[in-house]
């Protein structure tokens, strides 16, 4: 048996009162959405006061040893590892992007695979994070590409697993800087290690012992 149409969404008389209001309960469902959205502050002007990691922005990532040419590196989706302010200035640690299926860099990669996690980091595809290859820049930097519907250069975030695999790998990332900063401390206590040679004595059999005479 079939229900009205009347009778599954509420008829005109019953959901319209005066005014033109609509009254009908998924309606009003909508309305008080549209009532409690905030839009995303890391999308307006303000980005740079609310930027943190797991972010991915649209930025000009620098080539190492670039053509001659005159043409500026490519844009591209960077995941923000870090944030950190260096002398009062802002800075970011981005790292470099790719849909290329490149080989993992010492379990420093995340790929954002899943249908869910390329939509919430507003990607159009499979992207690989290489975190060991990063940059250090200012929030200032040209590098920053807005992005056409917004006034600013975050494109999403990663959400879930995505977010989870980034916190444990920017953990390894920290223990590999803490180690590096103690061997500089100890390097400039103690200074250099002299090279220790080490001779080495070949002994060749002979051949045959010369006779006794």
């Amino acid at each position: 048996m079939t229900r009205k149409r009347s009778q599954t969404l509420g008829c005109k008389i019953r959901r319209y009162g005066s005014g033109g209001r609509c009254f009908h309960p998924q309606h009003q469902r909508s309305l008080l959405m549209l009532d409690t959205y905030h839009p995303n502050p890391k999308r307006s002007e303000d980005w740079r006061d609310h930027l943190s990691w797991g972010d991915i922005v649209s930025f000009r990532f620098p080539i190492l040893d670039p053509p001659l040419t005159d043409k500026t590196p490519k844009k591209r989706p960077c995941l923000i590892i870090d944030r950190d302010p260096k002398d009062g200035i802002p800075m970011v640690t981005i790292a470099y992007g790719t849909s290329q299926d490149t080989r993992k860099t010492r379990g420093y990669d995340l790929a954002v695979t899943s249908q869910t996690g390329i939509l919430a980091a507003g990607l159009h595809k499979p992207t690989r994070f290489l975190c060991c290859r990063h940059v250090h820049v200012p929030l200032s930097h040209s590098g920053f590409v807005w992005l056409a519907k917004t006034k600013s250069p975050v494109m999403g975030s990663l959400q879930g697993e995505d977010l989870e695999l980034m916190s444990r790998i920017r953990a390894r990332l920290q223990t590999q800087a803490d180690s590096a900063a103690g061997l500089r401390k100890r390097r400039r206590f103690y200074g250099r290690r002299p090279i220790q040679t080490r001779s080495f004595t070949f002994i060749t059999p002979h051949a045959a012992s010369a006779p006794h005479s």
